[in-house]
């Protein structure tokens, strides 16, 4: 379990890296449970 959310807060941290490459202001966290929360 722990080791999930492990990947999930990398795979955030990445995209969040990506999106301010690309100079939007979107992050996309997945939760455990198929819930995709958009912030904008």
């Amino acid at each position: 379990m722990s080791i999930d959310i492990d990947i999930i807060k990398a795979r955030a941290k990445n995209e969040y890296r990506l999106s301010k490459v690309r100079g939007e202001a979107m992050i996309s966290v997945r939760i455990p449970g198929g819930i995709c929360l958009r912030i904008c």
